[in-house]
């Protein structure tokens, strides 16, 4: 069973190449059904020439499986595979309920309670994984007959890979394990250095530094602040001398001296006043 399915898949590899013409996915259709009808009535020699005939054909297909035909010919798969004692049955079946899950088998095909029913719902369809294949310039992948490029990693698909134009470029019957034929992919997005070039020339030398942080003016705040609370000081001095000037009870001789502190005070203290305001100013306009 190894070397048939190392022939198969290096055949499949070779795809159109090698065929003299074109399969129509009716011709293949055909032949499932021959290779169902020759298991059912346990013609071994029509089911083995069906299902070679089959397997010699599909990489030659002019256009896409639908999935139902799909499904079909995983499940001659998984019947040949099931007559050689192959562990790749239950996965043939299982790509096969994948690609059509309602169908049921006749029962001139396979009675009710043979061994291939058990070894055809063995898999659980839900635990499987897929992968998602690199996408194709200008074409799209088509896995089991539908458009998508998430392929499973437990059982086998038909994988087909179809141009922009509606051209067939080639079609593979790919165990999970086998690797796809090669094909064009999308190229990577540049790097950024790229992008940036790409956008415009740099400007000249390196980028400009981030400014400094500003620096708040406290100096100056302090300044106005002080200078203010000397002012109101000097305010009240000279509020407190001139009350003792204008006490009756204050010697004359006195009075000269405290007219001269009383006026002193006054003027210093305006002039601490204007002197904070302007440091006021400035603290606002540098804030």
């Amino acid at each position: 069973m190894a070397a048939e399915w190392l022939w198969l898949t290096v055949w499949s590899a070779a795809h159109a190449a090698d065929c003299e013409e074109s399969t129509a996915p009716a011709q293949l259709q055909a032949h499932a059904d021959r290779a169902h009808t020759a298991f059912g009535a346990l013609d071994i020699d029509q089911f083995l020439e069906a299902s070679d005939t089959l397997r010699a054909e599909l990489p030659c297909l002019d256009s896409l499986v639908p999935p139902q035909l799909a499904a079909a010919i995983h499940r001659v798969e998984g019947l040949r595979a099931f007559g050689e004692r192959s562990v790749d049955t239950v996965r043939a079946f299982a790509a096969a309920r994948t690609a059509d899950p309602l169908f049921a088998f006749d029962a001139s095909v396979v009675p009710p309670g043979s061994p291939v029913l058990e070894d055809y719902l063995a898999m659980d369809l839900d635990a499987a994984d897929l992968e998602e294949q690199p996408p194709p310039a200008e074409a799209a992948l088509f896995v089991d007959g539908r458009a998508t490029p998430l392929r499973p990693t437990a059982w086998p698909a038909i994988v087909q890979l179809q141009s922009s134009d509606g051209t067939l470029l080639w079609t593979t019957y790919a165990r999970h394990t086998d690797t796809l034929p090669t094909y064009e992919v999308v190229p990577p997005p540049p790097p950024p250095a790229e992008v940036a070039l790409a956008a415009g020339p740099l400007r000249d030398g390196p980028p400009s530094p981030p400014p400094p942080p500003r620096r708040r003016p406290v100096p100056l705040l302090v300044g106005a602040g002080a200078t203010a609370l000397a002012g109101i000081a000097m305010y009240g001095a000279a509020a407190r001398t001139r009350a003792v000037y204008d006490d009756p009870l204050t010697s004359d001789d006195r009075l000269p001296g405290l007219h001269a502190r009383t006026n002193g005070l006054v003027v210093a203290s305006s002039l601490a006043g204007l002197t904070a305001v302007g440091l006021g100013t400035a603290v606002v306009i540098t804030w």
